[in-house]
């Protein structure tokens, strides 16, 4: 987790990281290779039934994965996986215990809670956003892209946005209830870059929170003061103290 955390915060843009968080940065990234180097190679002689040594084992066409893809592969497990999972499952807490007419309805109808985590994904996204480069020259809203051009895609506002959704400020489990309603956010991206642990993700954020607000009817906030990560890119809270025994 302290190696998670670190890449995760030096996720930011440089010019705002400080000296120390560089530097942890680094020490997290060369501890990290260091002890998934030695694991790979424990796999690679004495396969077991886990996923690293699925990847090592990996061929397609008569090629296998080379053991800096199947580094690459692990490390962005390692902080994509834990980091925005993490994050949702706060972040839909959060809306839950601050918006308890919702919380009420979810207890009431556990069904649904895969519509509740489609609804945690846009309106408090663990991503705020993303960067990518522009393939094609591409106009977008009056602005034209070259191809080459940085993109800045804000997932945050894209999940506020008043022309896509009916009162978008408001948290409102049952938006995605509708079995024809699509998943229409950016909590996952789109297209070639979509979230491969999509489904995984939304299976730990709905175990997660409908066994959490089973098991403590009297679920409340501690506090309402809330330190959230110093963090651009992502949204959480460092802690959530949660009073789990309250009437």
């Amino acid at each position: 987790r302290n190696w998670e955390l670190a890449i995760a915060r030096g996720t930011d843009p440089d010019d705002l990281l400080s000296a120390h968080d560089v530097a942890d940065r680094s020490r997290a990234g060369q501890e990290v290779v260091a002890y998934l180097h030695a694991l790979i190679g424990q796999r690679r002689a004495h396969p077991t039934d886990d996923l690293l040594s699925m990847l090592v084992g990996v061929e397609e066409q008569g090629e296998v994965l080379t053991a800096a893809e199947v580094l690459g592969i692990c490390v962005l497990l390692l902080v994509a996986g834990m980091e925005t999972s993490i994050n949702l499952i706060g972040n839909g807490m959060i809306a839950l215990l601050r918006n308890p007419d919702q919380l009420a309805l979810l207890r009431e109808r556990p069904e649904l809670t895969p519509a509740a985590v489609e609804e945690m994904l846009r309106y408090d996204t663990p991503t705020q956003f993303t960067m990518r480069v522009a393939l094609t020259e591409t106009t977008v809203a009056g602005h034209t892209f070259a191809r080459g051009d940085g993109v800045i895609v804000l997932m945050a506002s894209a999940g506020r946005d008043p022309a896509v959704f009916t009162d978008p400020d408001r948290f409102d489990i049952t938006r995605y209830a509708a079995a024809s309603a699509p998943r229409r956010h950016l909590g996952f991206s789109l297209g070639l870059h979509y979230c491969l642990g999509a489904p995984l993700a939304r299976m730990e954020a709905e175990t997660a929170i409908r066994t959490l607000i089973a098991r403590a009817p009297g679920l409340s906030l501690a506090t309402d003061t809330l330190t959230y990560l110093p963090s651009l890119i992502h949204r959480g809270v460092v802690s959530l103290p949660l009073d789990l025994s309250a009437d």
